[in-house]
């Protein structure tokens, strides 16, 4: 990548977007515009205070060793392992992650005599914070980078533009820092720039590791490799050059996806057992399907979505065999697309942070309305986030404007106005995944 003045420009903006992502989020700083949407994050609220804060119940709900937790309470000098010590429901690549961050910011973190342990364990979510934080912004302004690199040499200053959109749409500025997709993001997005931008003979390995180790990161981006599998064979089939293209991106695949999860396995196989039970009967959190299905704990939300993102797979890879492929053309953004956006908007689980899985593809792909509507549903998105903590205010205006909706704090459930914000954005999602799968079918490219 050539260094030149947009370069310094789109550093310098991710710094200052990264900046204000941490910022928020840190838990020491005041709560901006008093709402806790804002604060709110999944790495110090949803993970580490749950675990660490309170010692005296979280013991039995979450660790395996809990006299782990007393003996930290009492002033000892250990770091408890997650999956071994107790429950981590993130894949093995956050889990590393996040065993650093922690040993750490307990090495750091200065423990005084008459230092109460509450706040001692503040200060070390804090440093914690900022150690996830620092890795999480690194990955936001690379996907910049990466997204002005691949649209380099197009009409106009349309890689520059693309780029500085991405640091600056709402749902990057919120959820950076709020959990880890942004990193996994950035190791799907970078393992399909390899995949279609280098010409080294081990660009499919490469590919497959960096891709593999995604999925290592968050489940969803499977759904990416399933669809480049099926595109590595039909390139196989139809050219010779390619004949062990398939099996050098499977074995990074596995290499940088199976041994993480194995790992895991072989560490702590009641930890990995947990990791599945966990996700499996998960509730219907933002799921479109809760506009037919009231009940967000019913069964039904995990079958209809796991049909319907079959089904979307199926109609992608469909779409790959069809055509008439002579290279590896840029059309492996499309296709990525409408894989991950089918999985983030149909899945049973779509939290808001998901999105930013979909958005460097997009913004490399879409154009005009198409973008502009994209652009929508990322504003959409990050106000989730952003009305949640507010949903009894919300239901308590629209009541007195005469609407018949219960006063009441339930932004979980299909009557709350955060829940017709999802909806919103899942409909808007699948409006553009669906004419970007028309234009994939429908496509005289000779090179697809």
């Amino acid at each position: 990548m050539r260094f030149n003045k947009y370069l310094v420009l789109l550093v310098i903006t991710g710094l200052v977007a990264g900046f204000f992502s941490t910022y928020i989020h840190i838990p020491s700083t005041p709560v901006l515009l008093e709402n806790w949407g804002l604060k709110y994050s999944d790495i110090v609220y949803g993970v580490f205070y749950p675990r660490f804060l309170d010692a005296d119940n979280s013991g039995s709900r979450y660790w395996y060793a809990p006299s782990l937790l007393n003996e930290l309470a009492k002033g000892e000098d250990i770091c408890p392992a997650p999956y071994v010590d107790y429950l981590f429901e993130y894949p093995p690549v956050v889990g590393a992650l996040w065993f650093g961050s922690t040993c750490l910011a307990l090495t750091l973190t200065p423990r005084g005599s008459g230092i109460e342990y509450a706040e001692f364990i503040s200060a070390v979510a804090e440093a914690h914070f900022l150690v996830n934080a620092t890795i999480l912004v690194t990955s936001m302004i690379l996907t910049a980078l990466l997204i002005y690199r691949v649209l380099e040499g197009s009409s106009g200053s349309k890689s520059l533009n693309r780029a500085l959109l991405y640091l600056v749409l709402p749902s990057v500025l919120l959820y950076t820092t709020y959990n880890w997709d942004s990193l996994c993001s950035l190791l799907a997005f970078s393992s399909l720039v390899v995949f279609s931008k280098w010409k080294s003979r081990w660009r499919f390995l490469i590919a497959g590791a960096l891709l593999g180790l995604s999925i290592a990161t968050k489940l969803l981006t499977a759904s990416i490799a399933l669809v480049l599998l099926v595109y590595l064979v039909r390139l196989r089939l139809r050219h010779s050059n390619y004949d062990r293209s398939h099996m050098h991106f499977l074995v990074g695949l596995l290499a940088g996806g199976g041994i993480p999860y194995l790992a895991l396995v072989v560490i702590s196989p009641k930890a990995f057992l947990d990791f599945i039970s966990y996700h499996s009967t998960w509730y219907c959190e933002n799921c479109i399907y809760s506009i037919v299905i009231h009940d967000i704990f019913s069964p039904l939300h995990r079958f209809i979505a796991a049909g319907a993102i079959l089904i979307v797979i199926v109609v992608v890879a469909l779409a790959v065999l069809r055509k008439n492929i002579v290279g590896v053309p840029e059309r492996v953004y499309d296709i990525a697309l409408c894989s991950i956006g089918g999985v983030v908007a149909l899945n049973y689980v779509s939290t808001p942070q998901m999105l930013l899985l979909v958005t460097p593809l997009a913004l490399i792909t879409l154009k005009g309305t198409d973008l502009a509507l994209y652009v929508l549903s990322d504003t959409l998105n990050a106000f989730i986030m952003v009305s949640f903590f507010l949903d009894t205010f919300s239901r308590a205006a629209l009541s007195s404007l005469g609407l018949p909706i219960e006063v009441k704090f339930s932004p979980w459930t299909p009557d709350s106005p955060v829940q017709w914000l999802a909806y919103a954005r899942s409909a808007l999602l699948i409006t553009l995944l669906i004419r970007k799968l028309k234009e994939l079918y429908i496509s005289n490219n000779p090179n697809f």
